[in-house]
């Protein structure tokens, strides 16, 4: 069982994952799977900046292409060797790397061979995968692990104003405090909303927020209107 702590840890892991997928065409994302070697040096730290030397070789290929990631580092239960599973989002969707390329390279660097990379199919089997190796990697063990990594290009941005302004909306009709589930939820909408250019009405019980090209346009709490 989760602690609070550790189950706010993973809601915002997985929210940081989902704000680099939300509004992005699924052609652009790689799976991708590396491992370690038996024998081999297995601390994370080492797996950790063996792994940035690899993407700064996979930016090289593609011409200095963005290419961003969010992975998670988990143990294989049979010989606890560290392993990982992650996502790259690609600038253009081009990588001009074959598997057995990105193997050669990864056992350059790290002395390891099995590396999987696949393109994605579907959003079903892109959040499939994020669920099922990803966050369960992180989580693994029953507990909260530390080494989940993030590039930093990785989130979109330019919500964070609006959030602020639903959240104040949200608090003030809701007697102040802190955000609840509910909240969160509303708030993960709306950036899920802002990332994929959508207009949004978002009800409460106690008001409504109007959002018309990533701004609010009329946030009402019931007896107390404010015109943005």
């Amino acid at each position: 069982m989760f602690t609070k702590y550790e189950k706010r840890k993973y809601a915002q892991a997985m929210r940081r994952i989902e704000i680099g997928i939300w509004g992005q065409k699924k052609s652009l994302f790689r799976t991708i799977n590396l491992t370690t070697r038996e024998g081999d040096d297995n601390s994370s730290n080492r797996f950790i900046r063996d792994f940035r030397k690899l993407v700064k070789w996979l930016r090289q290929k593609s011409l200095y292409h963005a290419i961003e990631y969010c992975c998670a580092l988990g143990y294989t239960p049979e010989n606890q060797l560290i392993h990982m599973h992650g996502l790259l989002r690609i600038k253009g969707g081009y990588l001009p790397v074959s598997r057995r390329e990105l193997g050669d390279k990864w056992n350059e660097i790290h002395g390891a061979f099995a590396v999987k990379m696949n393109s994605v199919k579907s959003y079903g089997v892109l959040l499939e995968y994020v669920a099922s190796h990803i966050m369960k990697d992180y989580s693994s063990a029953g507990m909260i692990k530390s080494h989940f990594l993030v590039s930093r290009g990785w989130r979109n941005h330019g919500y964070e104003k609006i959030v602020e302004e639903v959240k104040e909306w949200y608090l003030n009709g809701n007697g102040g405090g802190w955000l609840d589930s509910k909240g969160w939820r509303i708030i993960n909408k709306v950036i899920k909303g802002y990332c994929e250019h959508k207009d949004m009405l978002i009800k409460a019980d106690f008001g409504h927020v109007i959002i018309r090209q990533g701004r609010i346009v009329e946030a009402e709490i019931y007896g107390y209107e404010r015109e943005a």
